[in-house]
Protein backbone atom coordinates (compact mmCIF):
# COMPACT_ATOMS: atom_id res chain seq x y z
CA UNK A 1 0.00 0.00 0.00
CA UNK A 2 1.23 3.35 -1.37
CA UNK A 3 1.19 6.51 1.48
CA UNK A 4 1.79 9.97 -0.59
CA UNK A 5 2.97 12.68 1.10
CA UNK A 6 2.79 16.56 -0.33
CA UNK A 7 4.35 18.79 1.97
CA UNK A 8 4.30 22.79 1.23
CA UNK A 9 7.94 23.26 2.28
CA UNK A 10 9.32 25.57 -1.16
CA UNK A 11 6.61 25.31 -3.90
CA UNK A 12 5.39 21.90 -3.00
CA UNK A 13 2.03 22.74 -3.32
CA UNK A 14 -0.90 21.05 -5.56
CA UNK A 15 -2.88 24.11 -6.94
CA UNK A 16 -5.97 21.46 -7.61
CA UNK A 17 -7.31 18.80 -5.70
CA UNK A 18 -7.25 14.94 -7.00
CA UNK A 19 -11.45 13.85 -6.31
CA UNK A 20 -12.48 10.06 -5.92
CA UNK A 21 -15.69 9.72 -5.97
CA UNK A 22 -17.08 13.20 -4.52
CA UNK A 23 -14.24 12.89 -1.84
CA UNK A 24 -11.72 16.05 -1.79
CA UNK A 25 -8.47 14.08 -1.14
CA UNK A 26 -5.92 16.99 -1.45
CA UNK A 27 -5.82 20.55 -1.30
CA UNK A 28 -4.00 24.12 -1.32
CA UNK A 29 -1.88 25.16 1.74
CA UNK A 30 -1.06 22.57 4.18
CA UNK A 31 0.96 19.76 4.40
CA UNK A 32 -1.68 17.01 4.23
CA UNK A 33 -1.24 13.27 3.81
CA UNK A 34 -3.00 11.66 1.12
CA UNK A 35 -5.78 8.47 1.75
CA UNK A 36 -3.55 5.86 0.15
CA UNK A 37 -6.57 3.68 -1.04
CA UNK A 38 -7.47 4.21 -4.99
CA UNK A 39 -4.47 7.37 -4.68
CA UNK A 40 -2.51 5.51 -7.26
CA UNK A 41 -5.01 4.37 -10.17
CA UNK A 42 -5.90 8.08 -9.81
CA UNK A 43 -2.99 9.30 -10.96
CA UNK A 44 -2.14 6.55 -13.38
CA UNK A 45 -5.36 7.29 -14.56
CA UNK A 46 -5.02 11.54 -14.46
CA UNK A 47 -1.44 10.97 -16.40
CA UNK A 48 -2.94 8.53 -18.91
CA UNK A 49 -4.81 11.67 -20.38
CA UNK A 50 -3.80 13.95 -23.25
CA UNK A 51 -3.65 16.41 -19.71
CA UNK A 52 -0.67 17.35 -17.92
CA UNK A 53 -0.77 18.37 -14.00
CA UNK A 54 -1.07 22.10 -13.87
CA UNK A 55 2.49 23.37 -13.30
CA UNK A 56 1.77 26.05 -11.34
CA UNK A 57 2.75 25.01 -8.04
CA UNK A 58 4.16 21.59 -8.84
CA UNK A 59 7.02 20.81 -7.69
CA UNK A 60 9.40 19.14 -10.61
CA UNK A 61 9.38 16.03 -8.66
CA UNK A 62 5.69 15.41 -8.49
CA UNK A 63 5.42 16.28 -11.69
CA UNK A 64 8.41 13.56 -12.63
CA UNK A 65 6.76 11.23 -10.29
CA UNK A 66 3.21 11.32 -12.18
CA UNK A 67 4.33 11.49 -15.48
CA UNK A 68 7.31 8.44 -15.40
CA UNK A 69 7.07 6.45 -12.11
CA UNK A 70 4.59 3.77 -11.90
CA UNK A 71 6.54 1.50 -9.54
CA UNK A 72 8.70 4.20 -7.36
CA UNK A 73 7.31 5.93 -3.85
CA UNK A 74 7.50 9.83 -3.87
CA UNK A 75 8.24 8.97 -0.45
CA UNK A 76 11.19 7.26 -1.44
CA UNK A 77 12.77 9.79 -4.19
CA UNK A 78 12.20 12.92 -2.00
CA UNK A 79 11.16 12.03 1.83
CA UNK A 80 13.71 9.91 2.85
CA UNK A 81 16.59 12.00 1.48
CA UNK A 82 17.49 14.86 5.05
CA UNK A 83 17.61 18.26 4.19
CA UNK A 84 21.43 18.61 3.70
CA UNK A 85 21.27 16.31 1.62
CA UNK A 86 19.22 17.59 -0.93
CA UNK A 87 20.98 20.19 -2.81
CA UNK A 88 24.58 18.50 -2.34
CA UNK A 89 26.52 16.42 -4.86
CA UNK A 90 29.49 14.08 -3.47
CA UNK A 91 32.67 13.15 -6.24
CA UNK A 92 32.58 9.38 -6.56
CA UNK A 93 35.67 8.81 -8.67
CA UNK A 94 39.00 7.61 -8.45
CA UNK A 95 40.90 10.57 -7.74
CA UNK A 96 39.36 13.82 -8.36
CA UNK A 97 36.91 15.17 -10.67
CA UNK A 98 37.75 18.51 -12.72
CA UNK A 99 35.42 21.97 -11.84
CA UNK A 100 35.83 23.61 -15.39
CA UNK A 101 35.23 27.00 -15.55
CA UNK A 102 31.97 26.08 -18.35
CA UNK A 103 30.07 22.87 -19.30
CA UNK A 104 32.62 21.62 -21.59
CA UNK A 105 35.06 19.53 -21.24
CA UNK A 106 37.88 21.60 -23.36
CA UNK A 107 37.04 24.26 -20.65
CA UNK A 108 39.86 26.13 -18.20
CA UNK A 109 40.07 23.85 -14.59
CA UNK A 110 39.13 26.04 -12.27
CA UNK A 111 39.22 23.49 -9.52
CA UNK A 112 39.61 19.78 -8.65
CA UNK A 113 36.60 18.06 -6.36
CA UNK A 114 38.23 14.77 -4.57
CA UNK A 115 36.51 11.47 -4.14
CA UNK A 116 33.83 11.79 -1.46
CA UNK A 117 34.43 15.86 -1.71
CA UNK A 118 30.96 17.92 -1.80
CA UNK A 119 29.63 20.69 -3.68
CA UNK A 120 26.27 22.61 -3.74
CA UNK A 121 24.23 22.34 -6.22
CA UNK A 122 23.89 25.71 -8.47
CA UNK A 123 22.13 24.76 -11.72
CA UNK A 124 21.64 21.36 -13.77
CA UNK A 125 22.33 21.36 -17.39
CA UNK A 126 22.69 18.43 -19.84
CA UNK A 127 25.28 16.49 -18.85
CA UNK A 128 26.81 18.88 -15.90
CA UNK A 129 26.21 20.12 -12.59
CA UNK A 130 26.98 23.88 -12.07
CA UNK A 131 28.26 23.61 -8.55
CA UNK A 132 29.95 25.79 -5.75
CA UNK A 133 32.46 24.27 -3.37
CA UNK A 134 34.95 25.47 -0.95
CA UNK A 135 36.32 29.08 -2.99
CA UNK A 136 35.69 27.34 -6.08
CA UNK A 137 32.77 27.61 -8.92
CA UNK A 138 32.07 25.67 -11.62
CA UNK A 139 30.47 23.03 -13.62
CA UNK A 140 31.42 19.21 -12.85
CA UNK A 141 30.04 16.24 -15.38
CA UNK A 142 26.80 14.63 -13.55
CA UNK A 143 28.47 10.98 -14.26
CA UNK A 144 31.63 11.69 -11.74
CA UNK A 145 28.87 12.93 -8.92
CA UNK A 146 25.72 11.39 -6.92
CA UNK A 147 23.17 13.25 -5.58
CA UNK A 148 19.49 12.21 -3.50
CA UNK A 149 19.50 9.02 -1.79
CA UNK A 150 22.84 8.04 -3.39
CA UNK A 151 24.55 11.05 -2.24
CA UNK A 152 22.52 10.41 1.20
CA UNK A 153 24.45 6.69 1.61
CA UNK A 154 27.81 8.34 0.69
CA UNK A 155 27.86 11.13 2.55
CA UNK A 156 26.46 8.83 6.33
CA UNK A 157 29.96 6.71 5.30
CA UNK A 158 32.40 9.02 4.42
CA UNK A 159 31.10 12.57 5.97
CA UNK A 160 32.30 13.86 9.49
CA UNK A 161 29.33 14.63 12.21
CA UNK A 162 30.28 18.03 13.29
CA UNK A 163 28.55 19.80 16.48
CA UNK A 164 29.38 23.86 16.36
CA UNK A 165 28.57 25.57 19.90
CA UNK A 166 26.47 28.49 20.12
CA UNK A 167 27.52 29.74 23.56
CA UNK A 168 30.44 28.23 26.14
CA UNK A 169 29.44 24.67 26.15
CA UNK A 170 30.33 22.45 29.00
CA UNK A 171 31.91 18.85 27.83
CA UNK A 172 31.02 16.83 30.42
CA UNK A 173 32.55 13.20 31.84
CA UNK A 174 28.95 11.28 31.49
CA UNK A 175 25.17 12.08 29.95
CA UNK A 176 24.24 14.10 32.96
CA UNK A 177 24.68 17.50 32.95
CA UNK A 178 25.32 17.35 36.76
CA UNK A 179 28.50 15.07 36.03
CA UNK A 180 32.08 16.50 35.96
CA UNK A 181 32.78 18.97 33.56
CA UNK A 182 36.15 18.07 31.75
CA UNK A 183 36.17 20.97 29.39
CA UNK A 184 34.44 24.39 28.38
CA UNK A 185 34.41 24.89 24.75
CA UNK A 186 34.11 28.69 23.50
CA UNK A 187 31.18 29.86 21.02
CA UNK A 188 31.77 28.57 17.21
CA UNK A 189 34.10 25.84 18.22
CA UNK A 190 33.39 22.82 15.87
CA UNK A 191 33.83 19.53 17.47
CA UNK A 192 34.24 16.35 16.24
CA UNK A 193 30.62 13.89 17.11
CA UNK A 194 30.86 10.30 17.43
CA UNK A 195 27.42 9.51 18.14
CA UNK A 196 23.86 11.46 18.96
CA UNK A 197 22.28 9.67 22.00
CA UNK A 198 19.44 11.25 22.65
CA UNK A 199 19.61 14.84 24.66
CA UNK A 200 23.37 14.45 24.50
CA UNK A 201 26.14 13.62 21.46
CA UNK A 202 29.22 12.25 22.58
CA UNK A 203 31.92 14.01 21.06
CA UNK A 204 35.95 13.91 21.16
CA UNK A 205 38.13 17.21 22.26
CA UNK A 206 41.05 17.75 23.26
CA UNK A 207 42.04 14.09 22.84
CA UNK A 208 39.27 12.95 25.17
CA UNK A 209 36.00 11.50 24.89
CA UNK A 210 33.10 13.44 26.46
CA UNK A 211 29.23 14.84 26.39
CA UNK A 212 27.57 18.21 25.30
CA UNK A 213 23.86 18.74 25.72
CA UNK A 214 22.12 18.57 21.98
CA UNK A 215 20.31 21.85 22.80
CA UNK A 216 23.95 23.83 22.64
CA UNK A 217 25.08 22.87 19.64
CA UNK A 218 24.66 22.64 16.17
CA UNK A 219 24.98 19.03 14.25
CA UNK A 220 26.04 19.15 10.73
CA UNK A 221 27.87 16.80 8.35
CA UNK A 222 31.01 18.53 7.25
CA UNK A 223 32.69 17.16 3.90
CA UNK A 224 35.89 17.64 2.13
CA UNK A 225 35.74 20.29 -0.31
CA UNK A 226 36.94 21.54 -3.72
CA UNK A 227 40.07 23.10 -4.34
CA UNK A 228 41.57 25.77 -6.45
CA UNK A 229 44.75 24.81 -7.89
CA UNK A 230 46.56 27.22 -5.71
CA UNK A 231 45.28 25.47 -2.10
CA UNK A 232 46.33 21.96 -4.23
CA UNK A 233 50.06 23.36 -4.07
CA UNK A 234 49.76 24.11 -1.11
CA UNK A 235 48.58 21.28 0.71
CA UNK A 236 50.85 19.10 -1.48
CA UNK A 237 53.89 21.32 0.02
CA UNK A 238 52.39 20.30 3.47
CA UNK A 239 52.09 16.74 3.03
CA UNK A 240 55.79 16.58 1.24
CA UNK A 241 56.68 18.66 4.40
CA UNK A 242 54.80 16.22 6.70
CA UNK A 243 56.90 13.40 5.09
CA UNK A 244 59.95 14.88 5.28
CA UNK A 245 60.04 15.46 9.01
CA UNK A 246 58.47 11.95 9.47
CA UNK A 247 61.92 11.32 7.73
CA UNK A 248 64.14 13.38 9.99
CA UNK A 249 62.18 11.92 13.16
CA UNK A 250 63.52 8.15 12.15
CA UNK A 251 66.68 9.97 11.08
CA UNK A 252 66.96 10.80 14.97
CA UNK A 253 65.68 7.92 16.25
CA UNK A 254 68.17 5.90 14.78
CA UNK A 255 71.00 8.15 14.91
CA UNK A 256 74.21 6.84 17.06
CA UNK A 257 74.95 10.04 18.53
CA UNK A 258 73.68 13.34 19.94
CA UNK A 259 75.12 15.71 17.60
CA UNK A 260 73.86 13.40 14.37
CA UNK A 261 70.48 12.79 16.68
CA UNK A 262 70.08 16.56 16.29
CA UNK A 263 70.70 17.84 12.98
CA UNK A 264 67.81 15.17 12.29
CA UNK A 265 65.56 16.88 14.89
CA UNK A 266 66.58 20.61 13.27
CA UNK A 267 65.40 19.29 10.11
CA UNK A 268 62.28 17.97 11.42
CA UNK A 269 61.38 21.10 13.12
CA UNK A 270 62.52 23.03 9.97
CA UNK A 271 59.93 20.83 8.05
CA UNK A 272 57.04 21.13 10.33
CA UNK A 273 57.28 24.99 10.46
CA UNK A 274 57.24 24.90 6.93
CA UNK A 275 53.78 22.39 7.19
CA UNK A 276 52.32 24.71 9.51
CA UNK A 277 52.80 27.97 7.05
CA UNK A 278 51.51 25.98 3.76
CA UNK A 279 49.10 24.69 5.85
CA UNK A 280 48.12 28.30 6.96
CA UNK A 281 48.13 29.97 4.10
CA UNK A 282 46.09 27.05 2.08
CA UNK A 283 43.16 26.97 4.92
CA UNK A 284 42.63 23.13 4.14
CA UNK A 285 41.92 20.61 6.78
CA UNK A 286 44.33 18.15 5.07
CA UNK A 287 47.06 20.54 4.97
CA UNK A 288 45.63 21.16 8.85
CA UNK A 289 45.85 17.47 9.45
CA UNK A 290 49.39 17.37 7.94
CA UNK A 291 50.71 19.99 9.94
CA UNK A 292 49.81 18.68 12.90
CA UNK A 293 51.64 14.79 11.65
CA UNK A 294 54.56 16.91 10.90
CA UNK A 295 54.66 18.86 14.46
CA UNK A 296 54.25 15.60 16.53
CA UNK A 297 57.52 14.30 14.23
CA UNK A 298 59.69 16.74 14.98
CA UNK A 299 58.50 16.34 18.56
CA UNK A 300 59.39 13.13 18.43
CA UNK A 301 62.89 13.31 16.85
CA UNK A 302 63.25 15.92 19.32
CA UNK A 303 62.62 13.50 22.15
CA UNK A 304 65.64 11.24 20.26
CA UNK A 305 68.07 13.98 20.09
CA UNK A 306 67.42 13.80 24.19
CA UNK A 307 67.79 10.45 24.69
CA UNK A 308 70.46 9.61 21.95
CA UNK A 309 73.91 8.07 23.50
CA UNK A 310 77.04 10.58 24.41
CA UNK A 311 74.72 13.17 25.15
CA UNK A 312 74.94 16.53 26.43
CA UNK A 313 71.79 19.04 26.91
CA UNK A 314 72.54 22.15 24.50
CA UNK A 315 72.82 25.54 25.63
CA UNK A 316 69.97 26.27 23.58
CA UNK A 317 67.56 23.60 25.24
CA UNK A 318 68.31 23.88 28.38
CA UNK A 319 69.29 26.38 31.55
CA UNK A 320 72.37 27.13 31.91
CA UNK A 321 72.89 26.22 35.43
CA UNK A 322 71.58 23.10 34.53
CA UNK A 323 74.31 20.40 33.87
CA UNK A 324 74.05 16.88 32.40
CA UNK A 325 74.64 15.71 36.23
CA UNK A 326 71.40 14.84 37.52
CA UNK A 327 72.94 15.71 41.29
CA UNK A 328 72.57 19.23 40.11
CA UNK A 329 68.68 18.74 40.18
CA UNK A 330 66.65 19.25 43.37
CA UNK A 331 65.55 15.43 44.33
CA UNK A 332 62.23 14.76 45.71
CA UNK A 333 63.89 14.53 49.21
CA UNK A 334 64.80 17.82 49.13
CA UNK A 335 61.18 18.87 49.80
CA UNK A 336 59.40 15.56 51.54
CA UNK A 337 56.25 17.82 53.15
CA UNK A 338 52.80 18.71 50.30
CA UNK A 339 53.02 22.73 50.89
CA UNK A 340 56.13 22.80 47.86
CA UNK A 341 54.29 20.84 45.54
CA UNK A 342 50.97 23.58 46.25
CA UNK A 343 53.43 25.99 46.07
CA UNK A 344 54.23 24.62 42.31
CA UNK A 345 50.79 24.23 41.72
CA UNK A 346 49.45 28.16 42.56
CA UNK A 347 52.42 29.51 40.56
CA UNK A 348 51.62 27.75 37.50
CA UNK A 349 47.71 28.54 37.88
CA UNK A 350 48.72 32.10 37.45
CA UNK A 351 49.34 31.30 34.13
CA UNK A 352 46.12 29.90 32.11
CA UNK A 353 44.92 31.54 29.20
CA UNK A 354 48.81 32.41 28.15
CA UNK A 355 49.73 31.21 24.34
CA UNK A 356 51.28 27.98 23.44
CA UNK A 357 54.42 27.96 21.84
CA UNK A 358 56.34 24.64 20.50
CA UNK A 359 59.58 24.71 21.29
CA UNK A 360 58.68 27.92 24.15
CA UNK A 361 59.85 28.30 27.15
CA UNK A 362 58.02 31.46 28.37
CA UNK A 363 55.28 31.43 30.78
CA UNK A 364 53.99 34.30 29.61
CA UNK A 365 54.99 34.88 25.58
CA UNK A 366 54.23 31.08 24.94
CA UNK A 367 55.34 27.58 26.34
CA UNK A 368 54.84 23.62 24.70
CA UNK A 369 54.36 21.33 27.51
CA UNK A 370 57.28 20.50 28.63
CA UNK A 371 58.61 24.43 28.47
CA UNK A 372 55.95 25.48 30.56
CA UNK A 373 56.81 22.46 33.48
CA UNK A 374 60.71 23.82 33.20
CA UNK A 375 60.16 26.97 33.92
CA UNK A 376 57.48 26.43 36.29
CA UNK A 377 59.71 24.22 38.76
CA UNK A 378 62.50 26.58 38.07
CA UNK A 379 61.11 29.51 39.41
CA UNK A 380 60.09 27.47 42.49
CA UNK A 381 63.75 25.95 42.63
CA UNK A 382 63.19 23.14 41.34
CA UNK A 383 65.10 21.49 38.12
CA UNK A 384 63.63 18.51 36.08
CA UNK A 385 65.62 16.53 33.93
CA UNK A 386 65.72 17.84 30.22
CA UNK A 387 63.73 19.74 28.17
CA UNK A 388 61.28 17.53 26.56
CA UNK A 389 58.57 15.02 28.03
CA UNK A 390 60.18 12.09 27.61
CA UNK A 391 63.00 13.28 29.52
CA UNK A 392 60.99 14.52 32.23
CA UNK A 393 59.46 11.07 32.71
CA UNK A 394 62.92 9.89 33.37
CA UNK A 395 63.81 11.90 36.35
CA UNK A 396 62.17 12.41 39.83
CA UNK A 397 60.59 9.58 41.72
CA UNK A 398 57.43 7.50 40.24
CA UNK A 399 54.71 7.40 42.00
CA UNK A 400 51.10 5.78 41.92
CA UNK A 401 47.57 7.54 40.83
CA UNK A 402 46.86 6.94 44.52
CA UNK A 403 49.83 9.06 45.74
CA UNK A 404 49.29 12.45 43.43
CA UNK A 405 49.03 15.73 45.27
CA UNK A 406 49.78 19.10 43.91
CA UNK A 407 52.80 20.33 42.14
CA UNK A 408 53.65 16.08 40.74
CA UNK A 409 53.95 15.69 37.21
CA UNK A 410 51.58 13.42 35.11
CA UNK A 411 52.79 11.98 31.60
CA UNK A 412 50.91 10.91 28.51
CA UNK A 413 52.07 8.91 25.21
CA UNK A 414 51.10 8.91 21.63
CA UNK A 415 52.57 6.46 19.70
CA UNK A 416 54.21 4.56 22.47
CA UNK A 417 56.70 7.42 23.10
CA UNK A 418 55.71 10.51 25.87
CA UNK A 419 54.85 13.24 24.16
CA UNK A 420 52.98 15.25 27.01
CA UNK A 421 53.17 16.22 30.28
CA UNK A 422 51.10 18.46 32.87
CA UNK A 423 51.11 19.81 36.55
CA UNK A 424 48.55 18.08 38.44
CA UNK A 425 46.86 21.10 41.08
CA UNK A 426 44.60 18.28 42.91
CA UNK A 427 41.04 17.78 43.23
CA UNK A 428 41.16 15.21 39.74
CA UNK A 429 42.40 18.38 37.78
CA UNK A 430 45.77 19.54 35.85
CA UNK A 431 47.14 23.13 34.17
CA UNK A 432 48.80 22.50 31.18
CA UNK A 433 50.12 23.92 27.60
CA UNK A 434 47.62 22.38 25.59
CA UNK A 435 47.93 23.17 22.23
CA UNK A 436 48.27 25.96 19.59
CA UNK A 437 44.25 26.20 20.11
CA UNK A 438 43.92 26.10 23.74
CA UNK A 439 47.32 27.82 25.22
CA UNK A 440 47.24 27.14 28.75
CA UNK A 441 44.39 25.54 30.44
CA UNK A 442 43.02 23.66 33.25
CA UNK A 443 41.66 20.12 32.24
CA UNK A 444 40.54 16.76 34.04
CA UNK A 445 43.88 14.74 34.80
CA UNK A 446 42.17 11.82 33.18
CA UNK A 447 40.96 14.11 29.59
CA UNK A 448 43.26 10.74 28.30
CA UNK A 449 45.26 8.02 30.01
CA UNK A 450 48.29 8.85 31.96
CA UNK A 451 51.14 6.68 31.50
CA UNK A 452 53.32 7.89 34.22
CA UNK A 453 53.38 10.04 37.68
CA UNK A 454 56.66 11.87 38.58
CA UNK A 455 57.16 14.16 41.56
CA UNK A 456 60.65 16.34 42.08
CA UNK A 457 59.86 18.02 45.22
Amino acid sequence: MRKLVIRTTACCVLSTCLVVGATVIGSATTATDLPAGGVAAVLSDYCATDSKLPSAGVTLTLDEYAVSSADTDLINSVSKVSEEYRTIVIAQVDGYVNVRAEAKEDAEVVGKLYNNAAATILEKIDGWYKVTSGNVTGYVKSECVVEGEEAQMVGQAVGNRIATTSADTNIYAAMDSSSQVLFVAEPGETIKVLEEIGDFVRVSYAGAEGYVAKAMVEVTTKFATAETPEEEALRIEAEEAAIKAQQAREAAEAAATQKEAEEAAKKAEQAAKAAEEAAQASGSESAAVAAQEANESAQAAGNAAEQAPESTPSREETPSEETSNESSYNSADSYSDSSKGQQIANYALQFVGNPYAWGGTSLTNGADCSGFVMSVFNDCGIGVAGRTASAQSAGGTSISSSELQPGDLVFYTSGGRVSHVAIYIGDGQIVHAANSRKGIIVSSYNYQTPYKYVRYY
